[in-house]
C-alpha cells in the first residue's frame, strides 16, 4: 500500500496494493509530460525578467540621456567658443551643478576672449592707421619673419605686402652675409642700449638696390622671442653725395 517507484528509461512508472481487494494499481507517465509545467515556468520567468532588464534598461538610458544631454550641450557650445558670429551669451546650459559651475566659467572665458579680440583688433587697427600714415618704413619681426610691414617700406621695397608677411627678413637685403653680420650687431646693440641704428643695402624687386638707415628695438628687452620693430628709411641720395 505505500506504493513502489520503478525505474524506467523516459517515463515515471509506479505501483501500489490496494488493501483488501489484492489489486495492484500501477501508473506510468511520460517523464517529459511531468517536467513540461516546470519548462513552461522556467521559460516564462525568463521572459519576463527578459522584458523587466528590456524596460528598465530603456528607462536608465532615457534617464542618462537625460542627465547627459546638458554636457553635450556644452561640449558643443565649447567646440564654437571661438565663432564670432555667435554671442557669447548664447547656446550655454541653463543647469546647476557641475556642469552648469563649468557652462559659467566657460561663458566668462568667452566674454573675456570676446573683450580681448575686440581690444586687440582696436589697437591693432591703430596700429595699421599709424604705419599706413608715417613716411618711415616700419616692420614688426618675431622669430626672423615679417608679421607686420608699412606701406612705407612696401614701396621701398617695391613689393606688396602680400609678397613679404611671413617671409623671412634676409629676403630684403642684398646679400646673406649682410644679414648674418646683422644679427650679432643687434644683439649688442639690445644688451647695450637697447636699440640699434646702421645703414645697409636693401633689395628692390626689380634688383636694384638702396641704402637704408635701418633702426631696431625689442618688443620686450627680457623676452627675445617677443619680436623686434624695425623702421626704415631710404637715405640713398645720402649715400649718393657721400
Amino acid at each position: 500500500p505505500t506504493g513502489l517507484l520503478l525505474s524506467q528509461p523516459g517515463e515515471i512508472v509506479s505501483a501500489a496494493g490496494v488493501a483488501a481487494t489484492g489489486w495492484v494499481v500501477w501508473r506510468a507517465m511520460p517523464q517529459a509530460t511531468l517536467v513540461e509545467p516546470l519548462r513552461r515556468a522556467r521559460w516564462q520567468a525568463l521572459r519576463h525578467a527578459a522584458i523587466v532588464i528590456f524596460v528598465l534598461g530603456v528607462l536608465t538610458y532615457l534617464w542618462v540621456r537625460r542627465l547627459m544631454q546638458p554636457l553635450r550641450d556644452l561640449e558643443q557650445r565649447a567646440l564654437s567658443l571661438f565663432d564670432t558670429s555667435r554671442s557669447v551669451h548664447d547656446g550655454w546650459p541653463d543647469v546647476g551643478g557641475e556642469v552648469g559651475a563649468l557652462a559659467h566659467a566657460l561663458r566668462h572665458v568667452g566674454a573675456e576672449r570676446a573683450h580681448l579680440e575686440s581690444f586687440t583688433n582696436e589697437v591693432l587697427g591703430r596700429l595699421r592707421s599709424v604705419m599706413e600714415a608715417a613716411p618711415l618704413g616700419i616692420g614688426f619681426t618675431r622669430n626672423q619673419r615679417f608679421e607686420l610691414i608699412s606701406p612705407a617700406w612696401c614701396r621701398m621695397l617695391q613689393r606688396d605686402e602680400s609678397e613679404l608677411l611671413g617671409r623671412h627678413a634676409s629676403e630684403i637685403f642684398v646679400s646673406p652675409a649682410d644679414y648674418e653680420a646683422l644679427g650679432p650687431l643687434v644683439r649688442e646693440a639690445f644688451a647695450g642700449t637697447g636699440a640699434y641704428v646702421g645703414e645697409w643695402r636693401f633689395l628692390r624687386r626689380d634688383g636694384s638696390q638702396f641704402w637704408g638707415q635701418l633702426n631696431a628695438r625689442p618688443v620686450a628687452r627680457d623676452n627675445p622671442g617677443a619680436g623686434t620693430i624695425w623702421t626704415c628709411s631710404d637715405v640713398t641720395d645720402l649715400r649718393a653725395s657721400r
